[in-house]
């Protein structure tokens, strides 16, 4: 594997970035049936806490990720990509949705690939230059294997106010 991978940066400035430490040995226990729906966004959200290794490989709302990335930049695989992580809660895009209640309704956690980007979320944390590139790294990665994914925030297909990730600079990735 190479140390660098490079990018088009804005204004077609080339940018190297270093590639992230991968961990595969923590897993989640919270995973989904896909169900045979492709992956056809990837969602960005903050953890809300300090100590989400710990929260996202158990617990009790059984939330999980497909990616964890600390303010180290390492990035946790914790839910293969052929299953889905439980990660996007109440959220509509189109046809699909959480919400049971909806009939014939694909649940969000299907067609979505998760980076969970550990932050506190109060608008004060910020986020690392690591997890910055690991999270452009992870991107990357996902639109190289699946061909192009959306990316978007919870906060835009959330139908119960989640606001993440909060003040994460989408210029950066660039």
């Amino acid at each position: 594997m190479e140390d660098n991978w490079n990018i088009l940066g804005r204004n077609n400035k080339d940018m190297t970035r270093v590639i992230p430490q991968i961990d595969t040995s923590v897993r989640s226990v919270h995973t989904s049936d896909r169900k045979g729906v492709k992956p056809t966004i990837i969602v960005l959200h903050h953890t809300a806490g300090t100590n989400s290794l710990a929260y996202l490989t158990k617990n009790s709302a059984q939330a999980s990720t497909h990616a964890l990335i600390p303010k180290s930049g390492k990035i946790y695989r914790m839910v293969p990509d052929e299953l889905g992580a439980n990660t996007v809660g109440f959220s509509a895009i189109g046809n699909y949705s959480k919400w049971p209640t909806l009939k014939g309704i694909v649940s969000c956690n299907r067609m979505s690939l998760n980076i969970e980007i550990e932050n506190r979320g109060d608008g004060k944390d910020l986020y690392t230059a690591e997890q910055i590139n690991a999270t452009a790294w992870q991107i990357v990665q996902w639109r190289k294997k699946y061909g192009y994914l959306f990316l978007l925030s919870h906060q835009v297909i959330d139908t119960n106010g989640k606001v993440d990730p909060l003040g994460f600079n989408w210029f950066d990735l660039d």
